[in-house]
């Protein structure tokens, strides 16, 4: 549990540290919610005592400021502790802009099929920050999620994924 505590406070650290830099750089900073979002994502694929990585892209379609809908695509590759897995994961967002900083704070909550040593399907609830849009196409994004039903096969049932959005407006 103690590794957990250091790699979200420590994940917590980087992303309000980089919203800030972020903030103070002379480039246009846009609020407005895209249309659509294109990201790649890398992380913790588990949050437990072998801390694989995993990797993989995500679609998101905005209907409002507020809400929009995801895809993403995942995958781990096997390592020495588990064999390869790859997981589908479909949700909802709930954003909000911070206000202190500059950066907004989202909820997300859907499900996600996985494919590896067998097939699972599991609710996925999960929190985050993303920058805002930096020139108004680029954002950095940062998330825990955490599969009740167990999507993820080892270890805690939650990952920690940081990403690099780019705004199609």
């Amino acid at each position: 549990m103690n590794r957990i505590a250091t790699v979200t406070t420590v994940f917590i650290s980087i992303a309000l540290t980089a919203t800030a830099a972020l903030a103070q750089a002379p480039r246009l900073m846009v609020t407005d919610t895209p249309k659509a979002e294109v990201g790649a994502i890398a992380g913790l694929w588990s949050l437990d005592q072998f801390g694989e990585t995993g990797f993989g892209g995500r679609l998101t379609l905005n209907q409002t400021g507020w809400i929009g809908a995801e895809l993403s695509l995942d995958g781990k590759p096997d390592d020495e502790n588990t064999p390869s897995q790859r997981v589908m994961i479909v949700n909802a967002r709930l954003m909000t802009r911070l206000r202190a900083r500059p950066a907004f704070l989202f909820a997300t909550a859907g499900g996600a099929i996985t494919s590896g040593l067998d097939r699972n399907l599991s609710p996925m609830i999960g929190a985050g920050i993303q920058s805002l849009w930096q020139g108004g196409f680029v954002a950095l994004r940062a998330e825990i999620q955490h599969f009740p039903g167990g999507a993820i096969h080892f270890g805690s049932h939650s990952r920690l994924m940081l990403g690099l959005v780019v705004a199609i407006r």
